[in-house]
């Protein structure tokens, strides 16, 4: 019996309700691979080996995460992995530049890409 692969079924079937729980199915479905790329058979896996496992797999995600950070890139969602400047090259990569701008929690949490935004020009989307 493959257990990671019987959860992966339920884990498809949820029906997320935010985009927050989106982000966090979605990030288990890749551990799930993870794991399954690694473990053979995951039944006959310690709890230590598991952890250890789970480990790596963080691990580089964060490695993933600070390398895009430090080149300047978005880190989230689906234009992970553009610089601002790319971004501003094409009307919808503007609009949801524009967009962010208008989101607390982007102007909140990455006040480095908030002025890389402001400094290609872009402003706050108007409300009408």
């Amino acid at each position: 019996m493959h257990i990671i692969y019987n959860l992966r079924p339920l884990t498809r079937d949820l029906r997320p309700k935010t985009q927050d729980t989106t982000r966090k199915m979605s990030q288990i479905q890749k551990l799930l691979e993870h794991l399954n790329e690694k473990f053979d058979d995951i039944s006959m896996t310690t709890g230590s080996e598991l952890y250890q496992a789970i480990e790596e797999y963080r691990k580089s995600e964060d490695a993933k995460y600070q390398k895009l950070k430090q080149e300047g890139k978005i880190t989230f969602g689906k234009y992970r992995g553009y610089t601002v400047t790319e971004m501003t090259r094409t009307s919808k990569g503007k609009d949801y530049l524009r967009w962010l701008l208008q989101q607390g929690w982007f102007t909140e949490k990455f006040t480095d890409l908030v002025e890389q935004i402001e400094a290609q020009g872009i402003k706050k989307k108007e409300l009408k």
